[in-house]
């Protein structure tokens, strides 16, 4: 019975599998509100925990809390920062490069003059910074259910927000037992938020950093510190059937408590890193295209709203993830092909030789 440590020795592991399939589990989550439809199967099939998007970006944050904590660990700062720098923005900023500049034109209602001459244009484009600008783009997906152009990028400033302050805690020197101290006030934090103040979905809570809902931050904090630890303790921490399972049944059986939310936080962080450890799967191809699970997250909603704004939110949900998962996947390998690979290039000749893979693993 190996543990987390021994298990990272191995060449192949699951993380970019796991990614992958997070990416196209939030595209095919949001195909539902996107077309109109109330209905989210995974969140009423699955125990009520969260939507499928929900599920994906908690698992998202535990793989970045692990892989960016031993990226931290194991570099300079300057390089940590560096390699965070080069995996997030660069491909961000084509994306929103091409939704101002040829989605918006293409199907904003108003005359060019009037989209190109209005300050909600420019605003779209502070997006690239992840704190600051807007989510919309004036006269574009006006006739949708949902406006916003790419919904998907809100979880980015959280994530870049945590990437900062995990350095802080390293400096600190608080990455070590004391981050179960941090995981169980974090956890005392949201129960208080929850049900004191009632914060959910709808009720944020206000910002505790520009575009870091308290919210939201709350909860995916929780599973980025979870990761982090399941990292810190992975010498000690087996990876081991018999947990992975009964994780899984506690959160089934337990799926009408209503404090259940309370228990996820323990049994998600290690049923995903026990999948992405265990035993490597190995699909045809895979290891040629390389990490598309980035790309996938990034298209997927432009391109969902684009189909919807051509084709009428009649499609419904699934011949809408039916015609989106082909277009999504081929706007993801030319972002991997053409932005993110030759950006890590770049991030190997600055850093040198020593940027390891695992550091470009460490994005949802």
């Amino acid at each position: 019975m190996a543990t987390i440590a021994e298990a990272l020795e191995e060449k192949s592991n699951n993380f970019d599998l796991l990614r992958l399939g997070a990416a196209l589990l939030v595209l095919f989550s949001h195909s539902y509100p996107l077309s109109g439809t109330n209905f989210e199967p995974i969140y009423y099939y699955l125990g009520g925990y969260d939507t499928g998007g929900g599920w994906a970006v908690s698992a998202f944050f535990i793989i970045s809390g692990f892989l960016v904590t031993q990226s931290l660990m194991r570099r300079s700062l300057s390089s940590y920062i560096a390699a965070r720098v080069l995996r997030v923005f660069p491909a961000l900023a084509v994306v929103i490069l091409l939704q101002t500049f040829a989605l918006g034109p293409l199907l904003t209602k108003l005359p060019l003059e009037d989209y190109f001459n209005s300050p909600r244009t420019y605003a779209h484009l502070q997006k690239i910074s992840v704190f600051f600008g807007s989510s919309y783009l004036p006269g574009v997906f006006s006739e949708n259910p949902l406006r916003s152009v790419n919904g998907s990028l809100w979880t980015l400033s959280i994530e870049v927000f945590f990437y900062g302050v995990l350095p802080c805690l390293a400096l600190m020197g608080l990455l070590g037992r004391s981050v179960i101290v941090m995981i169980v006030a974090l956890i005392v934090f949201y129960a208080i938020a929850v049900e004191n103040y009632g914060l959910g979905w709808n009720n944020q809570g206000g910002k505790i950093f520009p575009s870091v809902p308290m919210y939201s931050a709350l909860k995916q904090g929780i599973f980025f510190l979870s990761g982090a630890a399941l990292w810190i303790f992975r010498d000690r921490i087996k990876i081991n059937v018999v947990i992975f399972m009964m994780s899984i049944f506690i959160l089934f059986v337990i799926r009408n408590n209503q404090n259940k939310q309370y228990f996820l936080f323990f049994a998600l962080p290690y049923i995903v890193i026990y999948l992405a450890l265990v035993r490597p799967i190995h699909l045809p191809g895979h290891g040629k295209v390389g990490d598309i699970s980035y790309g996938v997250y990034i298209y997927a909603f432009p391109v969902q709203q684009l189909i919807i704004a051509s084709l009428g939110r009649d499609i419904g949900p699934i011949i809408l993830t039916a015609i989106a998962t082909p277009i999504t996947l081929i706007f993801a390998v030319f972002s991997w092909i053409y932005i993110e690979k030759p950006a890590l290039s770049l991030r190997e000749k600055i850093l040198g030789q020593g940027a390891s893979r695992a550091a470009s693993q460490t994005l949802n």
